[in-house]
Order: C-alpha cells, then sequence, then structure tokens
C-alpha cells in the first residue's frame, strides 16, 4: 500500500503539470512468489487497485520474472488466466553488452577478460547442450557475474591477491566451485 500511495503521489504531480510522463510500479521476480500471493497481485494487475486505492492512469505495472523452464529458478509457471492478461517480453542476454556494462560499471579486470573469454558459462545449457559443451565452465547469470566482480575487487582492496584462498573461498561462495577451478587457471594465463 505503501508503495501504491507513492506512486499516486507522483502521478498527481504529473497530471497537475499535464506531462506524459509515467510512473513505474515495479514487482521483481513475480513469477517466484507463492501462488496465493500472486493470486493477490492479480487484481493490482488487472484492476489497478491495491486494496480500496485506485492507481491513477500515469501509473504502469512493470513485472519481471523469470523462465518458468528454467532449472536456475525456482519460477513457477502462470495458469492460462493469468498469462492472458499480462502483456510478456522475452528479454534475451546479449553478451557483448553485458561486457560493456561490465566496463561501464568497473567490473575486476580479471573477471572481465574472464567473462570475455568464456562467454558459453552465460548461456543455460539444456541436458543436450551439456553434452556438447566442451568449456566445464558451467551455467551462471549476468547478476551472479556480477557479484563474483564485486567480491573480487573487494578481495583486493583488502589487500589479498587474486590467487589467494580467500579469493578461492569468496569466489566459490558466489559462483560455485566448477567456475571458480576455471577462473584460476584463466588467471594464471594472465
Amino acid at each position: 500500500v505503501f508503495w501504491a500511495l507513492l506512486c499516486n503521489q507522483y502521478a498527481e504531480k504529473i497530471i497537475q503539470e499535464g506531462s506524459d510522463k509515467k510512473v513505474i510500479l515495479g514487482f521483481d521476480d513475480f513469477n517466484r512468489v507463492p501462488a496465493q500471493v500472486l493470486q493477490s497481485m492479480m487484481s493490482i494487475f488487472l484492476d489497478y487497485k491495491v486494496g480500496a486505492l485506485d492507481l491513477l492512469p500515469p501509473v504502469r505495472i512493470v513485472l519481471t520474472g523469470n523462465p518458468a523452464t528454467s532449472r536456475e529458478y525456482s519460477a513457477r509457471a502462470l495458469d492460462k488466466a493469468q498469462a492472458d492478461r499480462i502483456q510478456s517480453i522475452n528479454v534475451r542476454f546479449d553478451h557483448d553488452q553485458f561486457i560493456m556494462y561490465g566496463i561501464r560499471s568497473h567490473f575486476n579486470p580479471e573477471w572481465l577478460t574472464f567473462c570475455k573469454a568464456y562467454p558459453e558459462m552465460f548461456v543455460e545449457a539444456t541436458d543436450g547442450d551439456k553434452k556438447k559443451q566442451s568449456s566445464g565452465t558451467g551455467s551462471i547469470s549476468p547478476r551472479t557475474s556480477e557479484f563474483a566482480s564485486q567480491a573480487l575487487n573487494t578481495v583486493q582492496r583488502r589487500g589479498h591477491q587474486l590467487d589467494s584462498n580467500i579469493a578461492r573461498i569468496r569466489l566459490d561462495t558466489v559462483v560455485g566451485e566448477v567456475i571458480r577451478a576455471s577462473f584460476f587457471p584463466h588467471l594464471k594465463t594472465l
């Protein structure tokens, strides 16, 4: 309710200004919530109401979710009635854009070269594809990769070397043993 009230406050200003701006009410990972929560959220999406509070016309609702078919996330599939009431746009990962984002966001340089060298680690492989992969790097999300970069930057800021045990432990907790084990041989080649 607090967010709906805040959205309406911004929407009132937009209406008073006569602007065509919009207010975004975002629900991140909406398809990872329990089914009963998702069902109660449907009235917000369908009626633009939160309880008795009507959302004003400049308010737009944006949902983000993960593919229900993914093995990486515990996301639930929407039933037909829910899916028919939501406009869906599938977004695909673009490795080159991610590398540019990493440069702009000051990713750890060694991690960034690893991301450049092994783009296949970002591709969620199906069982059939896993048999074809020869790198053994596994599959991680771009967000997890960003966390790995942050972990490595923290290790260096605290005065540790990237090939130290603390770096191995930090990286292992973020990306897992398989990708961590692939990173350190890559580090030696730099």
